[in-house]
């Protein structure tokens, strides 16, 4: 839906649109003006905000990022629309998936642990860290992974509790994913 971007108009009158798909107002063309205008000062922001951003930066940085976005763009940080858009202008400091469990699940697949944060700029760094590595554009990097599993499945983990304490449960639950404390299970040999 058009929906996704705040505003749309409509075509059959012309008319510029907001809210959800069960719930839609009509705008002034006015109120549709300064909405555009929010958005456009958001994504200049937030595209200063990258390029402030230091090459080979950590995940320290990229949580920072996340929060300034947060704070200073809070229209857009959390838009898919938004981040497709910063990441064309900034390929080589952002993921190329624009869902969060996505970016998390083919993480997860590299054997990478995610960072410990939410938000759809918090694992830019570790596909950028990881592109450069193999010496290849982060979306060609998205494209293999894409390539080899187009959609995530969800990962289980048996228990929660991790051996320093700590609940992983919420992690695992928004993340879609579960892991197994192999470290504490009982190895036998099996002597037929």
């Amino acid at each position: 839906s058009a929906l996704k971007f705040g505003i749309y108009r409509r075509k059959e009158t012309g008319r510029w649109m907001t809210g959800s798909s069960a719930n839609q107002r009509e705008l002034s063309v006015d109120e549709a003006s300064e909405i555009a205008r929010s958005h456009r000062d958001q994504l200049k922001t937030a595209s200063e905000l990258l390029e402030r951003l230091e090459e080979g930066a950590d995940d320290h940085a990229y949580v920072e990022l996340q929060a300034s976005l947060d704070l200073q763009c809070p229209d857009i940080s959390d838009k898919a629309w938004a981040h497709k858009y910063l990441f064309l202008l900034f390929p080589d400091r952002l993921v190329d998936f624009h869902v969060t469990h996505y970016q998390r699940f083919h993480l997860i697949r590299m054997l990478q642990e995610p960072v410990a944060s939410n938000g759809r700029y918090v694992n830019g760094g570790r596909y950028a860290a990881i592109a450069r590595q193999l010496s290849m554009p982060v979306n060609h990097l998205c494209a293999c992974l894409w390539q080899s599993v187009e959609h995530p499945y969800r990962y289980w983990r048996i228990g929660t509790m991790t051996e320093k304490p700590r609940d992983r449960w919420l992690e695992m639950r928004d993340g879609f994913f579960v892991g197994n404390g192999w470290s504490e299970l009982e190895v036998r040999q099996w002597v037929s």
